[in-house]
C-alpha cells in the first residue's frame, strides 16, 4: 500500500508543477517533512520498524490529501474567474 501512496503523490506533485504551484509545494513538502520525521522517531520507538512503515504511510496520505486541496482551490479560482 506505500508504493501506491506515493505513486499518487508523485502524480499529484508533477501535478502541482506543470500548474506552476511550487510555493504551496515547497511549503507542503517543508512541514510534511518536518512531521514524517518526527513521527519516525516516535513510533519507531515504540513499534520498532512496523512504526516507521506506519509513519511513512501517515505522511504520504497527509501529503495526497494537502495536494488535493491545494489543487482543488486553484480549479475552484480558475472557475470562478
Amino acid at each position: 500500500i506505500i508504493p501506491i501512496a506515493i505513486s499518487i503523490s508523485q502524480a499529484l506533485r508533477q501535478l502541482l508543477f506543470a500548474l506552476e504551484l511550487i510555493r504551496p509545494y515547497t511549503f507542503i513538502t517543508y512541514y510534511l517533512t518536518v512531521l514524517s520525521i518526527a513521527l519516525m522517531i516516535f513510533m519507531g520507538e515504540i513499534y520498532a520498524i512496523k512504526g516507521i512503515l506506519y509513519s511513512i504511510l501517515i505522511s504520504e496520505i497527509l501529503v495526497i490529501i494537502c495536494y488535493c486541496m491545494v489543487i482543488r482551490k486553484r480549479n475552484k479560482m480558475k472557475t470562478a474567474a
